[in-house]
């Protein structure tokens, strides 16, 4: 893909559950740079990490703003390509 002109990073995590903080510096990662969408594989935990970091990086606010109680609505999130391994 970096041949092809797209810009690539990687994040891995071997966590079971997506934790605030982690997803947080995922969310500030792709917020930095100008992706035209995220990939998940992996399992569900990284597909949850996706479509969270998907919403949010489309947003200013801040990730707390949408964890229950939830006090905003969400808006449409970044396109993104979901695959699953299990």
């Amino acid at each position: 893909m970096e041949n092809a002109d797209f810009a690539v990073d990687i994040f891995e995590s071997e966590k079971k559950v997506p934790e605030l903080e982690e997803v947080k510096k995922i969310i500030n990662v792709v917020k930095g740079k100008a992706y035209g969408f995220v990939v998940g594989i992996g399992c569900g935990a990284a597909m949850d990490r996706v479509k969270i970091v998907a919403v949010m990086s489309e947003t200013d606010d801040e990730l707390e703003e949408y964890v229950f109680p939830r006090t905003k609505p969400l808006i449409g999130p970044k396109p993104k390509i979901l695959r699953s391994t299990t």
